[in-house]
């Protein structure tokens, strides 16, 4: 497949759906993410399982898009959910939270940045896969985070105890 002939022909669709849901913010962003799933659907199209490569390129780029939108949404939910724990936790006149609180933030600075990033991903709820795609590393890097935090952590609650 010549993927250049295919791009000039149907790269109005990936347009389309960008105007059709009013992107602005981004744009370049979401059009790199559509033209990468373009290349892939390409890839993957069998004109005997398609009415026609227009409506399967245009129907798969929608939904594709729909999915990115909606990963979107969980981040900020995640991160917003996050932030407000950490506030709360802060602002909270419980004595034992203030010393949770401090005891994290504590524990938090033996850790590295990466240790860190993993550890509150980690928190948020997120499994290893996706902590691994986010950060840009292997699932077995995740876990060797892991490993190393649970570690550190056992060391501080030994240190704590003296």
């Amino acid at each position: 497949m010549n993927f250049d002939y295919y791009y000039e022909k149907h790269h109005k669709i990936i347009h389309y759906l960008l105007k059709k849901y009013r992107i602005n913010y981004n744009y370049d962003e979401y059009y790199q993410q559509l033209l990468i799933k373009f290349w892939e659907l390409l890839q993957h199209y069998h004109p005997q399982k398609a009415n026609s490569l227009p409506q399967y390129l245009f129907t798969r780029l929608n939904f594709h898009l729909i999915d990115l939108f909606r990963k979107q949404s969980t981040l900020s939910n995640h991160n917003e959910s996050i932030s407000q724990a950490l506030m709360h936790g802060i602002h909270t006149t419980n004595m034992q939270s203030v010393e949770t609180s401090l005891s994290y933030i504590q524990f938090s600075q033996q850790l590295n940045p990466r240790e860190r990033e993993v550890l509150r991903l980690k928190l948020a709820g997120y499994t290893h896969k996706e902590i691994a795609h986010m950060l840009g590393c292997s699932v077995s890097s995740i876990k060797y985070y892991k490993q190393a935090i649970k570690k550190k952590y056992l060391q501080f609650l030994q240190s704590q105890e003296v």
